[in-house]
């Protein structure tokens, strides 16, 4: 069965924690999450492109991280 990312992308945004997040985002233009991982920074950037309409910057450590953020 096929799943739709973009349904995966709303069910994070319904959130509490992302509704936070978002809220900052919107007040500061600028927002710093910590704590996440494996893919979770990845499909938390996608949710707030999606939310707020513009592309988000996602900063990773290492090199290899970057590259599965692009797929």
């Amino acid at each position: 069965m096929a799943v739709d990312t973009r349904d995966l992308l709303q069910r994070l945004a319904d959130g509490a924690a992302f509704a936070s997040l978002s809220s900052l985002l919107r007040a500061s233009n600028h927002a710093v999450a910590s704590g996440s991982v494996g893919s979770s920074p990845h499909w938390l950037a996608g949710a707030l492109a999606l939310a707020h309409k513009r592309p988000v910057v996602l900063l990773v450590a290492h090199l290899d991280e970057a590259d599965s953020a692009e797929d």
